[in-house]
């Protein structure tokens, strides 16, 4: 397991010890028990840690703090991303994150006053074993300016082909906050305010019960601000750290 994926995955036998009277296991099953399971043992709290840590490592400059889970009730796998701006730091975006794992990473900015803007592509399949590929985008800006975030679903290898500058201008007007359902997919994505905040994707399967879809957007069990800690929010910060 990759040093940056965090948590014991839910399989089967994670669901019968929640349901054990259910004779045959979905993925739908899988995915609401990782729902349920989104901080079993700390991982939420392990991932969180280990992105400020990164950050810390880093040092002042507009940053990212990625984390992303993976609720779908298979293993997601890594398939591409796209990059506008910057580029992740020390640790790479996992190549698979399995069923009620946390990934984390550190996105950074490329340039003194560019921002951290990126989109990543992981793939999986839905309940009904179709090959789906999920799609997180973000855009942290320097200082005060508004992040925003973006999610798609598309079929296995859509985004091969996809127009990036037309999912920019998507991403440009939104907000903090963004959900999406598709083709039996479902994914989420927040992101704080300030210059180095913290991003968090979920991606889970449509048609969960109401409770479980609440649970695929709450992202509290992370941190009850997304919003930067970091002094790089300051005024010259990033000038700063660039004379040194």
């Amino acid at each position: 397991m990759a040093t940056n994926v965090f948590g014991n995955p839910v399989t089967d036998d994670t669901v019968r010890l929640i349901f054990p009277n259910i004779t045959e296991i979905t993925a739908r099953h899988r995915a609401e028990v990782a729902l349920q399971y989104m901080n079993a043992d700390e991982k939420a709290t392990n991932v969180s840690r280990f992105v400020h840590n990164l950050k810390e490592a880093y040092g002042t400059g507009t940053s990212t703090l990625g984390m992303i889970y993976n609720a779908t009730g298979g293993n997601l796998s890594f398939v591409l991303n796209h990059t506008w701006e910057g580029a992740v730091w020390r640790s790479p975006y996992p190549q698979v994150i399995q069923n009620g794992q946390w990934a984390g990473f550190l996105h950074v900015r490329g340039r003194l006053m560019g921002p951290s803007k990126e989109a990543i592509v992981y793939r999986g399949v839905n309940n009904d074993g179709a090959g789906r590929d999920w799609m997180l985008a973000w855009n942290t800006s320097r200082m005060n300016y508004q992040n925003r975030v973006y999610a798609e679903i598309h079929t296995a290898g859509g985004f091969g082909s996809a127009n990036w500058n037309a999912i920019d201008s998507k991403m440009d007007s939104q907000t903090n906050n963004y959900s999406t359902t598709a083709l039996g997919g479902f994914a989420s994505a927040s992101i704080g305010a300030g210059s180095s905040p913290e991003f968090v994707g979920i991606l889970s399967l449509e048609g969960l019960g109401s409770n479980f879809m609440a649970m695929a957007t709450d992202v509290s069990v992370v941190s009850q601000s997304l919003d930067s800690k970091y002094v790089d929010d300051v005024e010259g910060a990033d000038d700063e750290a660039s004379a040194e």
